[in-house]
C-alpha cells in the first residue's frame, strides 16, 4: 500500500472520530436545552438546611471577575450575563415567613459584621450532607427586607422563588427569618438556566457533522484500490479465459501429419 493511501487512512480515522464525538456532545447540549424550554431551570433536590444564628450565607459567588468580558465586565450591549439562578425556599415553619436575597459580597460583609450566622461550606447530595461555618457574634441585624442593597430579594410565607440575571461581580445569597429572628430552619433548592446551550448545541452539530464527513471522505479515499494487484503481480490466466496459447506438437509417425494443441499457462488444462 502507498504511504499517502496510509495517512489518508489515518487521518480520515481521526477526523472521524472527532467527529462523532463533537456529534455526542451536540446531542447531550441538545437534551439540555430542551430540558429548559417553557423557562425551566436544572434544579437541586429540596433538602432542609438550618442555621444557629440569624442567617444563612452562601458567602461567595464569584461570576468571572469584574472586567472578564469588557472593560466593566459584561456581554457586549447588555449589562446582564446569558443565564440566570433560581432559590426556591420556604420556612420549615409554615407560618413564618422566609426571606432569600442576593447582593455584593462587600454588602452582605457590612450588614452582617459582628452578627452570629452560619456560612454554607461545602452541601452534597447523594446522600445529602451540608456543611457549615459558624460566624460568631454579638449584634442583631435588622429586617432583611428594610435594606436598600438587594440586587434581588424576595419575603414571605410558603415558598418564595428567587429569580436572578446573573452579573459578573462577587456576590452572595443570603437566608433569614423575615423578623430577623433566629435560628434559622428553611427547605431550599437551587436552579441554573442558560441561554448559551442553544448556540453551543447548533456550533458542536455543524462541527461534528464536517469533520464526520471530511472523516468518511479521506477513509475512502484511502481505501480506494486495496484490493487491485500491485503492478508488478503476473496476471493468472484461467481456461475459460478467451486468450490460450496455441502450439504444435510434431507428429512421431513417419508420414503423419501434424497436430495442434491448446494449453493453459496457468497450468490447469484446457
Amino acid at each position: 500500500m502507498k504511504p499517502g493511501r496510509v495517512v489518508l487512512l489515518v487521518l480520515g480515522s481521526l477526523a472521524a472520530l472527532l467527529g462523532l464525538g463533537l456529534l455526542a456532545g451536540a446531542a447531550a447540549t441538545g437534551w439540555a436545552n430542551y430540558q429548559q424550554r417553557d423557562g425551566g431551570y436544572f434544579t437541586t433536590p429540596t433538602e432542609r438546611f438550618t442555621a444557629d444564628g440569624y442567617a444563612l450565607t452562601l458567602p461567595r459567588i464569584n461570576i468571572l471577575d469584574d472586567g472578564g468580558m469588557r472593560p466593566n465586565g459584561t456581554l457586549p450591549g447588555t449589562d446582564a450575563m446569558p443565564g440566570s439562578i433560581l432559590l426556591r425556599g420556604s420556612a420549615a415553619d409554615p407560618s413564618r415567613p422566609v426571606f432569600i436575597g442576593i447582593a455584593r459580597q462587600a454588602d452582605v460583609a457590612g450588614y452582617l459584621a459582628g452578627v452570629p450566622h452560619s456560612e454554607l461550606a461545602d452541601v452534597r447530595f447523594s446522600p445529602f450532607q451540608a456543611d457549615y461555618r459558624t460566624v460568631p457574634g454579638t449584634k442583631a441585624p435588622g429586617r432583611p427586607a428594610e435594606q436598600t442593597f438587594w440586587a434581588a430579594s424576595v419575603s414571605g410565607t410558603g415558598s418564595q422563588d428567587l429569580r436572578w440575571d446573573i452579573r459578573p461581580g462577587n456576590w452572595a445569597v443570603v437566608i433569614m427569618n423575615a423578623d430577623a429572628a433566629s435560628p434559622v430552619a428553611v427547605d431550599l433548592s437551587g436552579g441554573v438556566r442558560s441561554e448559551l446551550l442553544l448556540p453551543i448545541f447548533i456550533g458542536l452539530l455543524i462541527a461534528g457533522v464536517v469533520l464526520l464527513g471530511v472523516g468518511v471522505l479521506l477513509i475512502v479515499l484511502g481505501a480506494a484500490g486495496l484490493g487491485a494487484a500491485g503492478p508488478g503481480a503476473p496476471a493468472i490466466p484461467c481456461c475459460r479465459h478467451p486468450t490460450v496459447t496455441r502450439r504444435r506438437r510434431a507428429s512421431i509417425l513417419p508420414g503423419s501429419a501434424a497436430t495442434w494443441t491448446r494449453s493453459c499457462p496457468g497450468g490447469c488444462g484446457w
